[in-house]
C-alpha cells in the first residue's frame, strides 16, 4: 500500500543543498505514520519511495505488513 502526498508542509518550507542532497527530511513523516499505526497494533515498515524535495511530482511512503496483526482479546462478555 503506498501513501501518495500532493502537499506537506515539509516540501513548501525546506529546500536542500546540494551538499546534503541524500537527506530525506520525508523520512519524519514516513517514522510518524510508521509509529502511529504501531501503536494500534498494525506493525508496518514504511519507505519513502518518491519525494517531492527531489523533484517528484508527489510524495510516495510505501508501507509494507510485518504480518498479521497480533489477535486482540475481546474487551467485554456478550452474554451479560
Amino acid at each position: 500500500m503506498s501513501l501518495l502526498l500532493d502537499d506537506t508542509p515539509l516540501t513548501d518550507w525546506v529546500e536542500l543543498p546540494p551538499a546534503l542532497a541524500g537527506l530525506s527530511y520525508l523520512a519524519l513523516v514516513a517514522g510518524a505514520v510508521r509509529g502511529g499505526l504501531d501503536a494500534v497494533g498494525i506493525p508496518v515498515d514504511a519507505v519513502v519511495v518518491r519525494d517531492a524535495l527531489r523533484g517528484d511530482a508527489v510524495t510516495e511512503i510505501r508501507l509494507t505488513p510485518k504480518g498479521p496483526p497480533p489477535p486482540e482479546a475481546y474487551p467485554f462478555k456478550d452474554d451479560e
